[in-house]
This record gives structure tokens, C-alpha cells and sequence, in this order.
């Protein structure tokens, strides 16, 4: 698949073991610089995520990491550049986060397939097992039944578009990962950070309802459900073979 198709179709692409282990925990240790000013995420102007903070890398360090990066996030968005490179932090024990997007889908008439129409980013794990769940691009809701987890390794790469639904997964132990901005030309609006409707569309193992149209019965277990559906219904079932 062509390299820009492959981040335009699913959202997001992974380079598998694209950096060195000495180069991530080289930017493990900057976490623990000094003179690094840490924040909680704030979305919707007002939720703050305090399981998860993050602080901006000194300007010549992002000049470095920009520089480092850019042979790899050129091949999918050539007039892209890298900016705000920051440290994000997961402290031990935090749940998963809140589905978000930092920033809004491309507006009516632009093409929304077009790389250069929003920003992307790009974020570096530097320990294995960071898990990241998505939930796609191009809806406004995120669905359960969407959901998949993005398991990364120490060393990975991923890309996501700006609009990508996205949500950190909670972890044992503290997580680092290494993150910038990859913003275009064509786009003028600043970030608009915001958390995204989740719609719980999967149904639960043990809801034993009657699956017959304008049929209200609930069964207390299988066998309930089996008979009522042989009694009213007329449905016959199998012995399954043994």
C-alpha cells in the first residue's frame, strides 16, 4: 500500500522499531530534567486529565528531534514540519483516558482526505507495551464497537492525523513517550483540543432479551430464553453432538 494511503485510510501508521534503544532512553532521561515545567492536559477548555502531564522540550532540543525525525514523517506528509515537542508522562495506576481528538474535522468543502487539510502527529514510545486505543477518523462520535488497541514497543512510531479519536490506555508502571505536532501550511486555525462523544453501542453477554420484533420478554438464562422462543415462536434447536 502507497505510504500516504496507508495514514490517510486507517488514521494512523506505525514504523515498527524505527529508533535505537539508546536514542529512547536517551529521551527517557530528559524526563527527568530539572528545569522541565510540567502541566496536566486540559481539554474542552476546562476538563483536566491529572493522571497525565506533559512538558514542553527546550527549543534547541526540539530543533534536534525535529531534524532527527524528519526523514521519517516527510514520506507521509512532505510539507509538514515538526513542532511542540514535548514529554507526556502516565503516572502508575491511571485509568484509561477519555476519548479525544486535538483537532476538528476538516470543514465542509475541504477534502478530507487530504493530508495537508489538518495536522498530524507523531508520538515515540520508549517502553514496550504502551497501548493506545482508536477509535478511527472520519466520524464525529466514537463507537465501542470501533475500538481497537494499538500495542506499541520501545522504539516504535506512530503517526496519527489531527482528527484521529484516540485514548491512552491506563499502565502498572509510569509511562513516557516522547510527542510533536506535525503542522501544515494550509491550515489556519490554532488547536482545539476536545474530548469525543463515546457511544456505548455493544450489547452486554447477559442481556437474554427476546430477539423477535415488538417482543418485550427477558429470559432469566439460556434454557428460559430457548423455551420461550419454541413455545411462541415456534424456533426448534439442535442437540448439539457430542
Amino acid at each position: 500500500m502507497n505510504a500516504r494511503q496507508q495514514l490517510m485510510e486507517p488514521g494512523y501508521v506505525i514504523l515498527y522499531k524505527a529508533v535505537p534503544d539508546e536514542f529512547t532512553n536517551n529521551l527517557r532521561s530528559v524526563a527527568r530534567y530539572d528545569e522541565l515545567s510540567w502541566s496536566d492536559g486540559i481539554w474542552d477548555g476546562e476538563a483536566v486529565d491529572m493522571q497525565r502531564t506533559r512538558a514542553k522540550l527546550p527549543d534547541e532540543l526540539s530543533r534536534v528531534l525535529s531534524t532527527l525525525f524528519r526523514c521519517h514523517y516527510l514520506i507521509f506528509s512532505p510539507q509538514s514540519t515538526a513542532n511542540e515537542w514535548s514529554i507526556v508522562k502516565t503516572i502508575a495506576g491511571a485509568p484509561n483516558q477519555s476519548v479525544r481528538r486535538d483537532f476538528p474535522p476538516p470543514q465542509a468543502g475541504t477534502d478530507a482526505v487530504d493530508l495537508a487539510a489538518i495536522p498530524a502527529e507523531l508520538l515515540v514510545a520508549t517502553q514496550d507495551d504502551t497501548v493506545i486505543h482508536e477509535f478511527g477518523w472520519n466520524r464525529l462520535v466514537a463507537l465501542r464497537s470501533n475500538s481497537d488497541a494499538i500495542r506499541l514497543d520501545k522504539g516504535d512510531i506512530i503517526m496519527f492525523r489531527g482528527d484521529f479519536m484516540h485514548a491512552l490506555a491506563g499502565f502498572d508502571i509510569n509511562n513516557i513517550c516522547a510527542h510533536c505536532y506535525l503542522d501544515t501550511l494550509f491550515y489556519l486555525e490554532g488547536s482545539d483540543r476536545k474530548l469525543a462523544p463515546v457511544i456505548d453501542d455493544m450489547s452486554a453477554i447477559d442481556d437474554l432479551f427476546c430477539y423477535i420484533y415488538n417482543c418485550h420478554f427477558v429470559a432469566s438464562g439460556t434454557n428460559s430464553l430457548r423455551k420461550h422462543l419454541n413455545r411462541f415462536h415456534n424456533f426448534f434447536f439442535a442437540r448439539p453432538r457430542v
